[in-house]
């Protein structure tokens, strides 16, 4: 899979699913592995990914191209 450029530092789960032309259900599936780990580079403390910053976005990034 193609490593997308994202051009805004701070998109919400939705943004990514629409740039890989999946659903949203379908992007939970395959980030379940590494929730735990954007959820801890999130600045905000909270259970539930919202707005990905940029770190979480590279995150994602690095998984899905692996």
């Amino acid at each position: 899979m193609a490593q997308l450029e994202f051009k805004h530092t701070h998109l919400t789960l939705s943004d990514v699913a629409d740039s890989y032309g999946i659903s949203i259900s379908t992007l939970h599936k395959w980030l379940k592995p590494i929730k735990n780990d954007l959820l801890k580079l999130s600045k905000v403390n909270t259970k539930r990914l919202r707005t990905l910053n940029s770190k979480q976005l590279n995150k994602i990034q690095n998984f899905l191209s692996a």
